[in-house]
């Protein structure tokens, strides 16, 4: 039997669903943090700062998503997700 990351509650499973929650949180306040001083820079409302964080928030998990799994499937090793 094969046992990967797609084995649901093995140790490279959790391995990697922790490594995606970890991403996925840098993600989250690396797009407040700068959608926050952009707007500060730009003279926007608080108003026009939340529109600007919900889109990028949307955009930013998209492209994440696609990069994570990508990172996980080809450079595993690299990132520190263990095969068992």
């Amino acid at each position: 039997m094969k046992i990967d990351e797609n084995t649901q509650g093995s140790v490279a499973n959790q391995e990697a669903v922790r490594l995606l929650r970890n991403w996925l949180s840098a993600l989250f306040m690396a797009d407040w943090f700068v959608c926050i001083v952009g707007g500060l820079y730009r003279g926007l409302s608080g108003t026009g700062m939340l529109t600007v964080v919900v889109k990028s928030l949307f955009f930013s998990y998209a492209i994440g998503i696609v990069l994570i799994i990508v990172a996980v499937r080809y450079l595993g090793r690299v990132i520190g997700v263990t095969k068992v």
